[in-house]
């Protein structure tokens, strides 16, 4: 057993190929809903998300919408363009994660200490709890400071 495979497994090749699939789909909505620059980075990509959460929180969307029919629809391609951002930029990893009341793909960080829930994290706020921003531009501004960890041998959820 490789350090963090307690937390969860690697992704099967079938797996990569959703994401990738989900996360072309999810530049191609964020496109839709805010204007997109003609040369993408990373950042710019989170900045973007945000502007599209933002707007999505205050004005909603109407469905459907293309192939979107509902908000799950849609957290779940934000939230893969999110995580793969984070991936990208930052070397975190994906894997697919049970536990606790938790079970779908998450990003872990290059030391196994840390994870992301993204599709938790942009459904609760999507729909549940639309009073508080998405701080996606926060977490990727507080991974690319590296000041987000608290060590205690157990894989904390960043929020």
């Amino acid at each position: 057993m490789t350090k963090g495979d307690e937390y969860g497994r690697s992704l099967t090749i079938d797996e990569k190929k959703q994401l990738n699939v989900t996360f072309q789909s999810g530049v191609e909505l964020l496109g839709w809903i805010v204007k997109l620059e003609k040369e993408l980075t990373n950042e710019i990509l989170v900045i973007k998300l945000k502007e599209a959460t933002d707007k999505i929180q205050k004005e909603g969307i109407k469905f459907p919408l293309d192939v979107y029919n509902e908000y799950r629809d849609v957290e779940m391609s934000f939230s893969i363009v999110f995580g793969q951002c984070i991936v990208d930029q930052f070397h975190w990893t994906w894997a697919f994660v049970e536990r606790g009341d938790h079970l779908g793909w998450t990003i872990i960080s290059p030391d196994h200490e840390y994870g992301i829930a993204l599709e938790d994290y942009f459904f609760s706020k999507m729909v549940w709890d639309t009073s508080k921003p998405i701080s996606c531009l926060e977490i990727y501004k507080k991974l690319e400071r590296n000041d987000y960890k608290e060590r205690n041998g157990v894989l904390k959820y960043l929020k």
